[in-house]
């Protein structure tokens, strides 16, 4: 080969080797760019690994916690709220009978002691139309007896109208007085108070709901502030026998301390007791504990022995 072809390739393969390397330069500034991504990626998934570890740790505890209950647990029968455990109350051991009422037992059936309001006699319709009709009813005998129990539902309205009379004496007009119960143009008896307050408070039946049963009822419309105002009143009236209650469950040598959840208006309250053998006292809180005892003011004076 001539020296100048030999010259000219020398410079050609310095030229490439020049390429070679600054291509191979670029490709290890890569490689190192892609370490420092990798070690940093590493490290945020090492940091993530821990948080889900963390969270899944926290997750575990509150699930525990709150799978906790007065069955499984050290916490207080009044901590379930509403949502009591399942328990399998029965004390009966199993057997392969079938449920309900067994063979040959013996059946329990309504007695009423009252005496009938009226007495619907039957006899064969065809003897009726019967020549002999008159003549056998005379000697027919009584059979066997069935009585349907059932309720009247009335609506009564009385109306007082105020007398006015001129005195002959002194010429005064003179008005009767109306009961002091009569207040109003309209106004509304003892007995539908009282049952009205009776739903509402021994039957826990809303004044939405009471409202809609005593209008289709009675064909009675009935706002909801008038519930309110009856069951305030009744209160008020009851307040007396109340106060002996108190007073006799305080001053007796033991007495029962408990309290129960209930839900108002989507939240939980509180029903705290206060119980003897003879008495028991209910006060309604929105505290439970020994605030809601001492709101309820019978154990902060209670000078017994008292029990949960």
């Amino acid at each position: 080969m001539p020296l100048k072809d030999q010259s000219e390739f020398i410079n050609f393969l310095m030229e490439q080797n020049k390429t070679a390397l600054a291509h191979n330069e670029k490709l290890i500034a890569q490689n190192e760019e892609l370490i420092a991504q990798n070690e940093e990626l590493t490290k945020t998934v090492s940091e993530l690994t821990e948080k889900i570890e963390e969270l899944t740790k926290k997750i575990s505890e509150l699930t525990e916690q709150k799978n906790k209950n007065s069955n499984n647990s050290s916490k207080p029968p009044s901590s379930d709220g509403l949502k009591k455990p399942n328990k399998d109350r029965s004390l009966r051991e199993k057997t392969n009978k079938k449920q309900g009422g067994q063979q040959d037992h013996s059946a329990s059936n309504l007695v009423v002691t009252d005496k009938p309001t009226c007495i619907e006699k039957i006899i064969l319709s065809k003897c009726q139309a019967c020549s002999m009709w008159e003549k056998c009813k005379e000697s027919a005998c009584e059979g066997k007896r069935r009585s349907v129990i059932d309720i009247e539902i009335k609506k009564t309205i009385t109306e007082y109208c105020s007398l006015e009379i001129t005195c002959p004496m002194d010429n005064q007009k003179l008005k009767g007085e109306f009961p002091e119960t009569v207040k109003g143009r309209y106004s509304y008896g003892n007995t539908i108070a009282a049952f009205l307050v009776a739903l509402n408070t021994v039957g826990a039946v809303s004044t939405d709901r009471i409202k809609e049963i005593v209008g289709s009822i009675f064909d009675l419309p009935i706002g909801k502030g008038t519930i309110v105002n009856m069951v305030s009143r009744f209160s008020e009236k009851v307040k007396p026998v109340l106060e002996v209650i108190k007073n006799r469950i305080q001053n007796s040598p033991t007495a029962h301390f408990d309290e129960t959840g209930s839900r108002v208006d989507g939240k939980t309250r509180w029903i705290h007791d206060a119980s003897t053998f003879l008495y028991t006292y209910l006060h309604y809180s929105q505290k439970r504990g020994f605030k809601g005892m001492e709101d309820a003011d019978v154990l902060p004076n209670f000078k017994g022995i008292a029990t949960s």
